[in-house]
């Protein structure tokens, strides 16, 4: 791979707030509405909160991708 194509490891303590980084938290944030949707029986409030995770999942893949950023929370 060429240098200038290779990712970029992130190892600043303030780089690592990054966009792609903030929508796998917000996902993981997003279990508990979706255990309680279910627990209620409110079903199409989960798909949807399902549906909204693997969105962000595509997402925040996307943009790591696209920075070319590596940090060693995401590497693991």
């Amino acid at each position: 791979m060429p240098d200038d194509q290779q990712k970029t490891r992130i190892t600043h303590p303030s780089r690592v707030i990054t966009l792609a980084n903030l929508l796998s938290i917000l996902r993981a944030f997003l279990a508990l509405p979706i255990v309680y949707s279910l627990a209620r029986d409110r079903i199409v409030l989960a798909v949807l909160l399902v549906l909204f995770a693997v969105v962000t999942d595509w997402l925040d893949g996307y943009f790591a991708r696209r920075a070319h950023e590596v940090t060693d929370l995401g590497n693991k």
